[in-house]
């Protein structure tokens, strides 16, 4: 009871009372991966903790909101992938395994045998990956606005596909004006509600990324699901998606995560982006705190 009261105190101290920027240093711990460093926060306690897995170019503070009310009332883990935020960064492929395997040492150094993944955005395919290669290990997954690759089955229409997907990761990566297409491809996220301070904070987080971070995991992100990427996944699944989301996914998009999550609970959220964490953090604080409970 003290660890977990003193840790909360310290993380409302960590981000609420010092300036801006040095809030995020303090209090790490870091698992060796490999070529990497892979840090994370480790608040509270309980032996079943919630492991927070942020998208692609944002880190850990995206979680900001959810850490002291979960630390109040178990544990929790929220971690850097691979080459973002805190995390060394090697001059290497972000590939998906390489960032699965940076959650697994975290797990490892933390001695988590089992815990409740939440993933955001390419954190939520992650999270789905990791299921599929240690399933022993995950008690329950929330998807929240997960991107996950849909491709279209007929021939044609799919080879289509992948070649919107190539031409798509050209412009985000390559050339002078790749960083505009990324600032214009995050502003795309955002709904008419968004307060302007979330605007700001994400676009500075994602667009501060180590460039060849960034570039590297969103080109090796946009490959074709593999046979195993699309055998299904047993597990509670929560998925927690914005109305505008489910909009640009266009049709099927339940259908297919019914077929990929048997166990599946869907909502949709109108009037939040991309970012709802951080735009409304008391909803889903309780959406997690009631799964986490719900879990056997």
């Amino acid at each position: 009871m003290r660890r977990s009261l003193v840790g909360v105190l310290l993380l409302f101290a960590m981000f609420f009372a010092v300036p801006a920027g040095a809030q995020d240093s303090l209090a790490l711990h870091y698992a060796p991966a490999g070529e990497f460093a892979v840090a994370y926060r480790d608040l509270g306690s309980g032996d079943r903790p919630l492991v927070l897995v942020h998208g692609w170019a944002c880190d850990h503070t995206f979680w900001r909101y959810q850490i002291p009310f979960l630390a109040r009332r178990g544990r929790v883990i929220a971690l850097d992938l691979p080459g973002h935020g805190w995390s060394t960064k090697p001059k290497i492929s972000y590939t998906p395994e390489v960032l699965v395997e940076g959650l697994r040492a975290v797990m490892d150094d933390a001695g988590v045998s089992q815990g409740v993944l939440v993933g955001h955005s390419m954190g939520g395919a992650l999270c789905r990956a990791f299921a599929q290669r240690y399933p022993h290990r995950v008690a329950g997954l929330v998807l929240a606005d997960p991107a996950l690759v849909r491709a279209p089955a007929d021939p044609q229409k799919r080879e289509e596909f992948v070649q919107m997907m190539k031409g798509w990761a050209t412009s985000l990566t390559t050339g002078p004006e790749a960083r505009d297409h990324v600032r214009a491809f995050i502003e795309g996220m955002f709904v008419p509600e968004t307060p302007e301070t979330v605007r700001r904070l994400v676009l500075d987080k994602m667009l501060g990324t180590a460039p060849y971070v960034r570039d590297s995991a969103m080109v090796n992100f946009l490959h074709l699901p593999t046979r195993e990427e699309s055998l299904p996944t047993y597990v509670p699944t929560l998925a927690l998606f914005g109305a505008e989301t489910v909009r640009a996914e266009g049709e099927g998009l339940e259908e297919e995560l019914r077929r990929l999550f048997p166990h599946l609970t869907y909502e949709v959220w109108p009037g939040v982006s991309h970012f709802y964490m951080l735009e409304v953090p008391d909803r889903l604080n309780d959406r997690l705190a009631a799964f986490a409970a719900s879990l056997p």
